[in-house]
């Protein structure tokens, strides 16, 4: 009974954390609840479960597109100068690059996790640390492929704004 309710709200607590943009407060308060459900876990196996679920929510967070892009364009489109508009891909940037950071954290933690449950035998444990690996790929690789459109755009904002000036 207790794991299962530890783990229902663990999940509840990465699936919020998941669907909040990393720069929002939902997404703090969502991210403290998932570490809240691993630090009130009283065995290492319901622990090692909240602990992948959040590395889930992290990764998904990481993967999922940020409103950035489309802010840049708002302010290109309002005449907003090309430094103010590279300064903010270059602070989305970096924003997807913590979020990386963080479920590459997440993940660490999930594996100190593992090798606790490891002792014991859990292999439904590792298979979920595997996911969270995969998922935390899957991000990188997002973000990777991210940079470029960001760039074109950027690009393509300039010559806009050039040809506006003209």
């Amino acid at each position: 009974m207790y794991v299962t309710a530890a783990t229902a709200a663990a999940a509840a607590a990465g699936a919020a954390a998941a669907a909040a943009p990393a720069s929002t407060s939902a997404y703090a308060a969502a991210a403290a609840a998932a570490a809240t459900a691993c630090a009130s876990a009283t065995s290492p196996y319901v622990a090692a479960r909240a602990a992948a679920a959040a590395a889930a929510a992290e990764s998904a967070n990481a993967a999922a597109p940020k409103p950035t892009t489309a802010r840049t364009a708002a302010a290109a489109a309002a005449g907003v100068s090309t430094t103010t508009a590279a300064a903010a891909a270059a602070a989305a940037s970096a924003t997807a690059a913590a979020a990386a950071a963080a479920a590459a954290a997440a993940v660490a933690a999930a594996a100190a996790a593992a090798a606790a449950a490891t002792n014991r035998g859990d292999s439904f444990f590792l298979i979920l640390l595997v996911h969270a690996a995969l998922l935390l790929q899957q991000a990188q690789q997002h973000q990777n492929q991210q940079q470029p459109v960001q760039q074109q755009q950027q690009q393509y904002q300039q010559q806009q704004q050039q040809q506006q000036q003209q």
